[in-house]
């Protein structure tokens, strides 16, 4: 993904590390010593002395973060959850035209460019229908838990616009999915709407429950609209 990037480097950082054997600071992470361990938040008890730690790492390095060029815009979020059923209605407008969105949409074998749960997608040869089928392989946490979850994808490009994926249940985690998407070209933007249904066929804790999934729902979304923006933006990609 192609970013602005603006990197300042904060002195800040000195006064939160710690001596170790040989003088050479030790930067603590969320309590730990590795940053690959920083991602894993709500692993370990929160104590007063880690938090310090942590607060003192994440401050400075905010500053360091890549900045994006652009910011899609969110005009409608709904998440609903019944009966193990997840529906999701998601608007966003975004400044960039609608056959570059829809390039994007359908970049079928880099699909994880515009979602970070994404692991890999692989276009397969097209079924009986002659529609294009995905494979898709997913990676998601929420607190402490972890799935991996697969979809067998048909995807139906309709003369409208509209592109309509259903996930094959007897190839995918999932007892129902069905996803659409409407393009609409606005003058030099493109609104974008994505429905969604999905029930999956994978055990989610009791402790996670809908709020929290919902919640993550929501987030990802936003960031995949930002990422679609952005990608809808930047010059294509030529084929190896």
């Amino acid at each position: 993904m192609d970013y602005n990037e603006a990197f300042i480097v904060l002195p800040v950082v000195a006064p939160c590390t710690e001596p170790r054997a040989g003088g050479i600071p030790r930067v603590w992470f969320n309590g730990r010593t590795r940053a690959s361990q920083a991602l894993d938040v709500g692993s370990i008890p929160i104590t007063r002395s880690i938090f310090r730690r942590w607060r003192c790492f994440v401050v400075p390095a905010i500053f360091c973060l890549p900045t994006l060029a652009v910011a899609a815009t969110v005009l409608h979020t709904e998440v609903e959850h019944k009966a193990g059923r997840y529906t999701v209605t998601f608007e966003f407008r975004v400044s960039a035209g609608a056959d570059a969105v829809r390039r994007r949409l359908t970049d079928y074998d880099h699909l994880e460019r515009l979602s970070r749960v994404v692991q890999k997608s692989e276009q397969l040869p097209p079924g009986d229908d002659g529609h294009p089928r995905v494979r898709v392989v997913m990676r998601s946490c929420f607190l402490f838990f972890c799935q991996t979850v697969r979809k067998l994808e048909t995807v139906t490009e309709s003369p409208d616009g509209r592109l309509i994926i259903v996930a094959d249940p007897t190839e995918s985690d999932y007892r129902y999915s069905r996803v659409e998407w409407q393009i609409r070209a606005e003058a030099t933007q493109t609104h974008v709407t994505y429905h969604a249904e999905h029930e999956p066929a994978f055990f989610v804790p009791p402790l996670i429950g809908p709020w929290v999934v919902k919640s993550r729902i929501r987030h990802e979304l936003k960031l995949m609209a930002e990422r679609l923006e952005q990608l809808a933006n930047a010059p294509p990609v030529p084929a190896p």
